[in-house]
């Protein structure tokens, strides 16, 4: 496998894009719906890329949870399955379902859904900054 690092290394190119890069290449091997661990994700990601394991989150790429305000803009990859086990979509997956979640501290809660590919929250406060209930696509 071919390291992408740029001139300033790591970081020259976005995280999100090797996220992209990589889950693509995954479906492309293993093929749309294949389950894989956290841990194997972020040991791969942090092999091929040179990054720190603790910067490589795959809930942040869900489909079907939401972990805080910088998240809408980020693609959307993955179906969390359980603790550490990711289903592989890809970027763009007409994905239907709702969204899930889990303040520190509190219960896990349903924010918003997912309906033909489009993402919607239920309430104004759940965007947390995103412009529209529909990022993340």
């Amino acid at each position: 496998m071919q390291t992408r690092q740029g001139k300033k290394g790591c970081c020259a190119v976005r995280l999100e894009d090797q996220f992209v890069e990589f889950i693509a290449e995954k479906i492309a091997q293993y093929g749309r719906g294949y389950d894989m661990a956290g841990t194997e994700i972020r040991y791969e990601m942090s092999i091929r890329y040179g990054r720190k394991l603790s910067s490589i989150l795959p809930s942040d790429y869900c489909y079907n949870r939401e972990n805080g305000s910088l998240l809408c803009k980020l693609p959307r990859l993955f179906e969390y399955v359980s603790r550490n086990k990711y289903r592989l979509l890809g970027q763009g997956f007409p994905y239907l379902g709702p969204i899930y979640h889990k303040p520190i501290g509190q219960e896990e809660r349903i924010i918003g859904e997912w309906t033909n590919g489009k993402r919607g929250l239920f309430h104004k406060g759940e965007n947390q900054g995103c412009k529209t209930g529909m990022q993340g696509t």
